[in-house]
Protein backbone atom coordinates (compact mmCIF):
# COMPACT_ATOMS: atom_id res chain seq x y z
CA UNK A 1 0.00 0.00 0.00
CA UNK A 2 1.50 3.30 -1.07
CA UNK A 3 0.88 6.69 0.50
CA UNK A 4 0.81 10.01 -1.37
CA UNK A 5 3.42 11.61 -3.88
CA UNK A 6 4.59 15.11 -2.11
CA UNK A 7 6.38 17.65 -3.93
CA UNK A 8 9.04 18.82 -0.99
CA UNK A 9 12.75 18.79 -1.02
CA UNK A 10 14.68 15.68 0.74
CA UNK A 11 17.92 13.52 0.55
CA UNK A 12 17.47 10.91 -1.31
CA UNK A 13 17.71 7.29 -0.17
CA UNK A 14 15.66 5.79 2.27
CA UNK A 15 14.35 5.40 6.07
CA UNK A 16 12.03 3.09 8.30
CA UNK A 17 9.70 3.54 11.10
CA UNK A 18 8.08 0.50 12.06
CA UNK A 19 6.56 -1.59 8.87
CA UNK A 20 6.49 2.12 7.22
CA UNK A 21 9.44 2.75 4.66
CA UNK A 22 9.71 6.13 3.15
CA UNK A 23 11.44 6.14 -0.45
CA UNK A 24 12.87 9.96 -1.33
CA UNK A 25 14.68 10.77 -4.82
CA UNK A 26 14.38 13.62 -8.03
CA UNK A 27 13.70 12.26 -10.79
CA UNK A 28 15.20 14.56 -13.87
CA UNK A 29 12.88 13.90 -17.19
CA UNK A 30 15.65 12.96 -19.80
CA UNK A 31 13.22 15.02 -22.84
CA UNK A 32 12.96 18.32 -21.25
CA UNK A 33 15.40 18.79 -18.51
CA UNK A 34 12.26 19.12 -15.69
CA UNK A 35 13.26 17.71 -12.29
CA UNK A 36 10.93 17.28 -9.24
CA UNK A 37 11.29 15.56 -5.81
CA UNK A 38 9.29 12.51 -5.35
CA UNK A 39 8.40 10.82 -2.19
CA UNK A 40 6.89 7.47 -1.98
CA UNK A 41 5.65 5.86 0.75
CA UNK A 42 5.09 1.91 1.05
CA UNK A 43 3.62 -0.20 4.40
CA UNK A 44 4.70 -3.56 4.80
CA UNK A 45 1.53 -5.34 6.13
CA UNK A 46 3.66 -8.93 6.06
CA UNK A 47 6.07 -6.83 8.59
CA UNK A 48 9.48 -5.72 8.06
CA UNK A 49 10.95 -8.25 10.43
CA UNK A 50 8.79 -11.34 9.75
CA UNK A 51 9.94 -10.24 6.26
CA UNK A 52 13.17 -9.93 7.15
CA UNK A 53 13.28 -13.14 8.64
CA UNK A 54 12.15 -14.73 5.98
CA UNK A 55 14.87 -13.72 3.71
CA UNK A 56 17.60 -15.00 6.14
CA UNK A 57 16.01 -18.61 6.01
CA UNK A 58 16.54 -18.54 2.12
CA UNK A 59 19.16 -19.54 -0.94
CA UNK A 60 21.51 -16.26 -1.51
CA UNK A 61 23.16 -17.01 -4.43
CA UNK A 62 22.31 -17.71 -8.35
CA UNK A 63 22.08 -21.09 -8.97
CA UNK A 64 19.17 -21.61 -11.40
CA UNK A 65 19.47 -18.26 -13.24
CA UNK A 66 18.41 -14.70 -12.61
CA UNK A 67 15.07 -15.19 -13.98
CA UNK A 68 13.90 -17.97 -11.58
CA UNK A 69 15.78 -16.53 -8.70
CA UNK A 70 13.87 -13.20 -9.20
CA UNK A 71 10.44 -15.28 -9.34
CA UNK A 72 11.40 -17.46 -6.10
CA UNK A 73 11.50 -13.68 -4.40
CA UNK A 74 7.99 -14.80 -2.11
CA UNK A 75 6.99 -11.32 -1.14
CA UNK A 76 6.50 -10.64 -5.05
CA UNK A 77 3.15 -10.83 -7.23
CA UNK A 78 0.35 -10.75 -5.25
CA UNK A 79 1.15 -10.04 -1.68
CA UNK A 80 0.65 -7.07 0.25
CA UNK A 81 3.35 -4.34 0.17
CA UNK A 82 4.30 -6.18 -3.42
CA UNK A 83 5.82 -4.72 -6.50
CA UNK A 84 3.00 -4.77 -8.51
CA UNK A 85 1.81 -2.15 -5.95
CA UNK A 86 4.97 -0.22 -6.57
CA UNK A 87 4.29 -0.86 -10.61
CA UNK A 88 1.00 0.87 -10.28
CA UNK A 89 2.23 3.46 -8.37
CA UNK A 90 4.91 4.32 -10.99
CA UNK A 91 2.48 4.35 -13.80
CA UNK A 92 -0.11 6.45 -12.04
CA UNK A 93 2.44 8.92 -10.74
CA UNK A 94 3.94 9.55 -14.71
CA UNK A 95 0.35 9.68 -16.03
CA UNK A 96 0.30 12.19 -13.72
CA UNK A 97 3.07 13.81 -14.10
CA UNK A 98 3.15 13.85 -18.13
CA UNK A 99 6.58 11.45 -18.32
CA UNK A 100 7.63 8.02 -19.16
CA UNK A 101 6.58 5.20 -16.57
CA UNK A 102 9.70 3.37 -17.64
CA UNK A 103 11.91 6.17 -17.67
CA UNK A 104 10.47 7.15 -14.07
CA UNK A 105 10.51 3.52 -12.34
CA UNK A 106 14.30 3.44 -13.44
CA UNK A 107 15.35 6.74 -12.14
CA UNK A 108 13.63 5.11 -9.17
CA UNK A 109 16.20 2.11 -9.25
CA UNK A 110 18.86 4.24 -9.67
CA UNK A 111 18.65 6.20 -6.54
CA UNK A 112 18.90 2.89 -4.30
CA UNK A 113 22.39 3.58 -2.53
CA UNK A 114 25.29 1.29 -3.59
CA UNK A 115 26.01 -1.42 -1.25
CA UNK A 116 27.56 -4.34 -2.30
CA UNK A 117 27.69 -7.92 0.16
CA UNK A 118 30.07 -10.52 -1.28
CA UNK A 119 28.26 -13.46 -2.38
CA UNK A 120 25.04 -12.34 -1.18
CA UNK A 121 21.92 -11.96 -3.95
CA UNK A 122 19.10 -10.01 -2.81
CA UNK A 123 15.52 -11.11 -3.91
CA UNK A 124 13.74 -7.80 -5.11
CA UNK A 125 11.39 -6.81 -2.37
CA UNK A 126 14.86 -7.37 -0.62
CA UNK A 127 16.46 -4.66 -1.97
CA UNK A 128 12.99 -2.40 -1.13
CA UNK A 129 13.16 -3.50 2.51
CA UNK A 130 17.12 -2.60 2.92
CA UNK A 131 16.94 0.00 0.81
CA UNK A 132 20.45 -0.89 -1.10
CA UNK A 133 22.24 -3.69 -3.21
CA UNK A 134 24.88 -3.74 -5.37
CA UNK A 135 24.55 -3.81 -9.83
CA UNK A 136 22.96 -7.38 -9.62
CA UNK A 137 20.27 -6.91 -7.03
CA UNK A 138 18.85 -3.29 -7.97
CA UNK A 139 18.51 -4.83 -12.00
CA UNK A 140 16.44 -7.76 -10.81
CA UNK A 141 14.29 -5.07 -8.65
CA UNK A 142 14.15 -3.22 -12.07
CA UNK A 143 13.30 -6.15 -14.24
CA UNK A 144 10.81 -6.89 -11.93
CA UNK A 145 9.32 -3.51 -12.25
CA UNK A 146 9.03 -3.73 -16.11
CA UNK A 147 8.37 -7.35 -15.63
CA UNK A 148 5.07 -5.49 -13.65
CA UNK A 149 4.91 -2.59 -15.87
CA UNK A 150 4.21 -5.25 -18.88
CA UNK A 151 7.18 -4.91 -20.68
CA UNK A 152 9.54 -7.40 -22.23
CA UNK A 153 12.88 -7.69 -20.89
CA UNK A 154 15.84 -9.70 -20.67
CA UNK A 155 18.73 -9.47 -18.17
CA UNK A 156 22.18 -8.48 -19.95
CA UNK A 157 25.79 -10.07 -17.90
CA UNK A 158 28.71 -8.32 -18.51
CA UNK A 159 31.71 -11.15 -16.84
CA UNK A 160 34.52 -9.26 -17.31
CA UNK A 161 33.43 -6.17 -15.41
CA UNK A 162 31.33 -8.18 -12.64
CA UNK A 163 27.85 -6.25 -13.88
CA UNK A 164 24.28 -7.14 -14.91
CA UNK A 165 22.04 -4.45 -16.36
CA UNK A 166 18.51 -4.97 -17.70
CA UNK A 167 17.45 -4.28 -21.79
CA UNK A 168 13.84 -3.46 -21.98
CA UNK A 169 11.71 -3.60 -25.63
CA UNK A 170 8.62 -2.99 -26.30
CA UNK A 171 7.48 -2.17 -29.85
CA UNK A 172 5.16 0.95 -29.18
CA UNK A 173 8.09 2.55 -26.84
CA UNK A 174 11.21 1.66 -29.05
CA UNK A 175 11.05 4.97 -31.11
CA UNK A 176 11.39 6.92 -27.65
CA UNK A 177 14.14 5.37 -26.78
CA UNK A 178 16.45 5.93 -30.06
CA UNK A 179 19.28 8.34 -28.70
CA UNK A 180 20.15 11.55 -31.09
CA UNK A 181 22.41 10.52 -34.09
CA UNK A 182 20.56 7.57 -34.24
CA UNK A 183 22.61 5.10 -32.19
CA UNK A 184 20.54 2.16 -30.25
CA UNK A 185 22.70 0.92 -27.66
CA UNK A 186 21.48 -2.67 -26.79
CA UNK A 187 21.15 -6.03 -28.27
CA UNK A 188 18.62 -8.02 -30.49
CA UNK A 189 17.66 -11.12 -29.00
CA UNK A 190 14.62 -13.42 -30.39
CA UNK A 191 13.62 -10.81 -32.41
CA UNK A 192 13.59 -7.80 -30.70
CA UNK A 193 16.09 -5.40 -29.87
CA UNK A 194 16.48 -4.52 -26.15
CA UNK A 195 17.30 -0.96 -25.13
CA UNK A 196 20.36 -1.39 -22.64
CA UNK A 197 18.97 -0.11 -19.18
CA UNK A 198 21.66 0.57 -16.53
CA UNK A 199 20.19 -0.05 -12.53
CA UNK A 200 23.14 1.60 -11.05
CA UNK A 201 23.77 4.87 -13.29
CA UNK A 202 22.36 7.69 -14.14
CA UNK A 203 22.49 7.18 -17.49
CA UNK A 204 19.25 6.71 -19.52
CA UNK A 205 17.51 4.46 -21.38
CA UNK A 206 19.42 3.15 -24.48
CA UNK A 207 22.99 4.68 -23.08
CA UNK A 208 25.88 3.10 -21.47
CA UNK A 209 29.20 3.30 -20.22
CA UNK A 210 31.76 3.20 -22.75
CA UNK A 211 33.98 0.73 -20.91
CA UNK A 212 30.56 -1.78 -21.48
CA UNK A 213 30.70 -0.85 -25.10
CA UNK A 214 33.29 -2.68 -25.56
CA UNK A 215 33.25 -5.86 -23.11
CA UNK A 216 33.04 -9.07 -24.37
Amino acid sequence: NFGSTTFSEGEPGATRNGNVITYRWTYKNPSTGESFPITLTMTLFDGWDAMQKTYSTMTHSVTDGYYNFMDSDPYSGNRAGNLEMMAMYMRQLARFKHVDEVELALSFVQSIPYQEVKGYQRYPVEVLLDGRGDCSDTALLLAALYKELGYFYVFLSYPTQDHLAVGITNEAICPKYNPSGGERMGYQWGGRFYYFSEPTGLFRIGSMDNDLRTAP
